[in-house]
């Protein structure tokens, strides 16, 4: 299966759905070729390939209903993916106590531990729910990473001073 989520530099120029490498985009291939070649058989097979492609297209566009089912989709497919998984986590958070967010966000880090954007958001997310002692070994990792990342040293202070460290906030 190809349905992920997959940018590139010229997809605002391009006919690829956005966030998809898009399989419908065969079938047109398909014409084209067969147009060029010759021979009745070949000709009836190209076009059933063709409609089957555009069919398989048309039952991926349910996943495009909206985001949280796009990133869901996503997961099922690339279970470590950590745009698909942060995506998701993120939707999740901003929605009043959702605990999936915090086990989307864990499940990321299972696959990649050392990402420092999913580190981060672990962090807000934890700081957002008034755990910062949890929140704080995360923010550590991603401001090593993110050294001049201005909202992850303000969580990182913000947690070292919620847990009374404040000389380590300053």
């Amino acid at each position: 299966p190809v349905l992920g989520l997959v940018m590139f530099d010229f997809q605002r120029h391009s006919t690829v759905a956005e966030r998809y490498a898009y399989p419908a985009m065969l079938a047109v291939a398909s014409v084209v070729c067969l147009i060029a070649r010759s021979g009745r058989l070949w000709r009836y097979g190209m076009i059933l390939w063709a409609g089957m492609l555009g069919y398989t297209a048309h039952l991926a566009t349910r996943a495009w209903e909206d985001s949280p089912r796009l990133y869901a989709t996503a997961l099922q497919y690339t279970p470590g993916s950590i745009l698909a998984g942060n995506g998701l986590a993120l939707i999740r958070a901003a929605q009043a106590n959702d605990p999936a967010a915090e086990a989307l966000f864990l499940n990321v880090l299972k696959h990649r531990p050392a990402d420092p954007v999913t580190q981060a958001n672990l962090g807000q997310f934890y700081l957002s729910r008034g755990r910062p002692a949890e929140a704080r070994p995360h923010l550590e990792a991603a401001a090593e990473q993110f050294p001049q990342n201005a909202s992850v040293w303000n969580g990182l202070g913000m947690s070292r001073a919620m847990t009374g460290n404040l000389p380590a906030a300053r």
